[in-house]
């Protein structure tokens, strides 16, 4: 029966094994019904390259169930392990054309270079087919909040150019429809198309802001594909949405999910006062309660 769910993430890998208990027993007391686990630790999954430890999230998993709590589990591509960057520099993505994302954060990689795919399928079915049987698990979380750098890697661009060919033809119902005759920017050849860094035409950005949506929602279904080889029927694939991230068209995104699913991160207390003390910019963080109510509508 449809219900709603009540939870949080969960991340035993953090804490002392001999908390488990204590975690679970607390979960159960407020009521939880569902927690969400794996996605951020490719590193205790698989330790080096081809080597796996698959067993750890057993105990969490087995604590779930005997106490009623559903499980989504997450994939976790989104945090490339430390080997992964070491043995394949040239995945790292790039915030602007040759200056390479330094590794140390997260979704610092180009999630479109096969050397990345490789690896992150590999993990992936792994980890799905692992788990897909437990009782505990009712769905999956493919990746995490996708979209968060514009890459402008070389193979990147150059499928730009690819996809804009394939819209337009040629480069001169590319000059028309964009109008590239202003400030001279009229094109001979697809090899005229400008880097995006310094460019300053706006059919040009809303093209590669689109572009790089694409890539997103190519990115995401394909994962979910994997992982709906070993899921049971009934259960979904999600991924969480953070707002705003600039490479992601929420509509298209989750046509191919079965959930939508979003993070509306918010600031706590006066920030949702009523009325509302001043304007604040919004970002990542909502502030005031109209931006939390819209962030809901976009959901």
């Amino acid at each position: 029966m449809p219900r709603v769910l009540f939870g949080a993430a969960y991340y035993p890998e953090y804490h002392p094994a001999d908390l488990l208990k204590t975690d679970l027993d607390l979960m159960a007391d407020a009521r939880f019904s569902v927690i969400r686990v794996g996605e951020s630790v490719w590193s205790t999954w698989e330790p080096e390259n081809g080597r796996f430890d698959l067993d750890w999230l057993q105990p969490a998993l087995d604590g779930a169930h005997e106490r009623g709590i559903g499980v989504i589990l997450g994939t976790p591509t989104y945090a490339v392990p430390p080997w992964l960057a070491r043995l394949y520099p040239e995945i790292a993505g790039e915030r602007a054309t040759g200056q390479r994302i330094g590794w140390g954060a997260r979704q610092e990689m180009d999630f479109t270079h096969p050397a990345f795919r490789f690896h992150a399928e590999r993990i992936t079915r792994k980890v799905v087919e692992r788990y897909a049987g437990h009782p505990s698990v009712i769905g999956f979380q493919v990746d995490n909040e996708p979209g968060l750098h514009l890459l402008h890697n070389h193979g990147v661009f150059q499928r730009f150019v690819d996809w804009l060919r394939e819209r337009y033809g040629d480069v001169e119902t590319l000059n028309r429809e964009w109008g590239l005759v202003y400030w001279s920017h009229r094109l001979s050849d697809w090899a005229d198309l400008w880097r995006p860094d310094g460019n300053a035409q706006p059919q040009y950005t809303q093209a590669w802001r689109r572009f790089q949506a694409d890539q997103v929602t190519e990115f995401i279904a394909w994962q979910a594909d994997i992982v709906r080889e070993y899921a049971r029927p009934e259960q979904f694939v999600t991924t969480c949405i953070a707002y705003d991230r600039p490479g992601v068209a929420d509509d298209e995104l989750t046509r191919r999910l079965d959930v939508t699913a979003g993070n509306p991160y918010y600031t706590m207390q006066d920030g949702l006062a009523l009325p509302a003390p001043q304007d604040a910019p919004q970002s990542w963080m909502t502030r005031n309660t109209w931006a939390l109510y819209l962030s809901a509508d976009r959901m």
